[in-house]
């Protein structure tokens, strides 16, 4: 017998709600254990300052599109996974509140760049956890951009009865200029206590003013959404009719001109055809169709029941995105390693920012996915520690992306150990991995070579080990990011740059303080190619030393000069002005020339 649901009890008047913790993110600027534009700034009372401008205490992602759909590493390996459309959210964070809440408008508090926003939507907290859309932006909202200045996105939210413990609000950067910043989230609606709440002496004065309904039973269940994939195998769909005789009938036609038809539909179009008939149930079952499965759209309405549906499809996988997957618990740890102990061909695998990842995930994939070639476990399960050596037998690995992912140096260092075909490295912001120029050096020697390398936050790597990594791969690279590595302030780098890399494409310098412009002017001789260049914080950098990058550099598109001391607004406006078909990037560009509201 199905148990009812817990009676909940509204309280008035409506009061404002902060959330109490950020449970998961899509990605972030600053690195981990930081209050620099980290998610975790969302967190907690906020202190609203109103002010247009870069914030270090907000909320940052680690991407703007323009920027990231131009690296040779994402064209490598995501491009083909995202679909390009101004509604369509690139990122996303999940709120969660100290008390269930009913909301009725939701202020959100973008001091830089404002825009993002794209769509907002509520887990519920009773019953059966489901999503319900709260709010989307339509497609002709974003044919007008937002101006520069501080904006309070305040959406005011339909009347409702279901109470809601978290928030997740989605963001999109196709279509901005530059970086987006959110200082704040703040929910306005009543409070809701459920029975165990009102025996808390803690709480006797408060709920003094609780309506109190005897014949209240909660929220009715939510049906799930039309476009949520669940498991029904028995389904055979009506009887099949004979077709009048002018007519020609789909069953006629060629099996091969029949997949060609479907091979155009969407994942839950294909699920919907499915149920019509047994024929198309056959059809839906065919390898080429289940060779490439994206669930990233659906990250929000997939269950332990939904993923069943792929059981019987999964030994045909070969591409397979779970990202962002595992909101509010709805996806248990046991059903995802089940899926992918099924999944034996697969050669790509993406699970950023999957929150249904543990340790034992992990054994599964190493010792039943070992034909991997493409393997994204960035911002995977934020405070687990994961055991990486386990991923040793999938030696075929050609791109890893371990961006904040909590594992040792010991345990990194058996994984990079094995990884021979390794050419594309994204690690950046690292936790726990202290002997980073040993790691650097492990995969020098092991690694046939290497394209990318991405060391963002890196902080305890030297100049000795950057230099002897890029002895050995330098010829073959086309980017290389070295922002924040704080230990790396010295001349000499941009030398063994200029020396080893000449095929280079991007380059990040986020933070080399120390630049001498004689080696500076030489860098943009030896790297002709070059297309990005961030040189943010390069506080040495002078008008001299951009005018010899754009000049020798003509395939450059964008370069970002934001807080180098020696360059001002004339100088970034003069220089647009003089090279238009480069796009100069600047905070204070924008700062300059936004309206500031108090």
């Amino acid at each position: 017998m199905t148990q009812p649901a817990t009676p909940f009890h509204p309280t008035l008047p409506p009061i404002q709600h902060h959330s109490f913790t950020v449970r998961s993110f899509s990605s972030e600027y600053g690195p981990p254990f930081s209050c620099s534009q980290v998610a975790a700034n969302l967190a907690g009372c906020p202190t609203i300052r109103r002010c247009y401008g870069d914030h270090q205490h907000s909320l940052m992602f680690r991407w703007y599109d323009a920027w990231q759909r131009r690296l040779p590493s994402y064209q490598h390996s995501r491009e083909s996974w995202v679909r390009r459309d101004d509604c369509v959210a690139t990122d996303y964070v999940e709120c969660v509140f100290r008390n269930n809440i009913i909301p009725q408008k939701v202020d959100i508090f973008e001091n830089f760049i404002p825009g993002s926003v794209v769509k907002v939507s509520g887990v519920t907290a009773s019953g059966r956890r489901s999503t319900v859309e709260l709010w989307r932006r339509a497609k002709t909202d974003g044919m007008e951009k937002e101006e520069d200045r501080y904006n309070v996105h305040t959406i005011d939210l339909a009347p409702s009865s279901t109470p809601l413990s978290h928030l997740v609000i989605h963001f999109s950067s196709v279509g901005l200029p530059y970086y987006s910043q959110v200082e704040a989230v703040i929910v306005t609606g009543l409070r809701w206590e459920t029975p165990e709440d009102r025996e808390d002496p803690a709480n006797v004065e408060h709920l003094s003013r609780i309506v109190d309904d005897p014949q209240s039973t909660g929220p009715p269940p939510t049906a799930p959404p039309p476009d949520r994939i669940v498991d029904d195998p028995q389904s055979t769909g009506p009887p099949p009719t004979a077709p009048p005789p002018d007519r020609i009938s789909l069953t006629r036609l060629p099996k091969e001109n029949l997949l060609m038809i479907l091979s155009y539909l969407g994942l839950d179009d294909l699920y919907r055809i499915s149920r019509v008939s047994r024929m198309f149930l056959n059809l839906t079952h065919d390898p080429s169709l289940n060779a490439r499965v994206n669930l990233q759209p659906w990250f929000l309405n997939l269950d332990d029941r939904s993923l069943g549906y792929f059981m019987s499809r999964s030994r045909v996988l070969r591409r397979l995105n779970l990202s962002w997957l595992g909101i509010s618990n709805r996806v248990s740890f046991a059903r995802v390693r089940e899926l992918l102990g099924h999944c034996g061909a697969l050669v790509e695998l993406r699970l950023s920012g999957c929150s249904a990842v543990d340790a034992e995930t992990i054994r599964c994939i190493g010792s039943r996915c070992i034909h991997l070639e493409i393997l994204d476990l960035s911002y995977v399960s934020p405070g687990l520690l994961l055991p990486l050596a386990r991923l040793s037998s999938c030696y075929r690995l050609s791109y890893l992306d371990i961006t904040r992912v909590m594992t040792t140096t010991s345990e990194l260092s058996i994984l990079l150990l094995s990884l021979v075909h390794l050419k594309w490295f994204i690690g950046g912001s690292p936790i726990l991995l202290v002997q980073q120029n040993q790691l650097l050096e492990i995969m020098a020697t092991t690694a046939a070579s290497i394209k990318c390398l991405d060391l963002w936050h890196w902080d305890t790597l030297t100049a000795e080990g950057l230099r002897y990594f890029l002895s050995l791969h330098g010829r073959d690279m086309v980017e290389l990011n070295l922002g924040w590595c704080t230990r790396l302030s010295n001349p000499d780098v941009l030398e063994e740059i200029t020396e080893f890399c000449p095929k280079l494409e991007v380059l990040v310098l986020t933070s080399l303080k120390e630049v001498d412009m004689e080696t500076f002017i030489a860098l943009s001789r030896g790297c002709p190619k070059l297309r990005l260049v961030d040189l943010t914080a390069a506080r040495t950098i002078c008008r001299e030393g951009v005018e010899h990058l754009l000049q020798h550099c003509k395939d450059l598109e964008i370069l970002d000069v934001s807080y180098c001391g020696g360059i001002s607004l004339d100088d970034i406006t003069q220089l647009a002005a003089h090279y238009p078909s480069v796009r100069i990037k600047s905070f204070e560009k924008f700062v300059a020339k936004s309206v500031v509201v108090s």
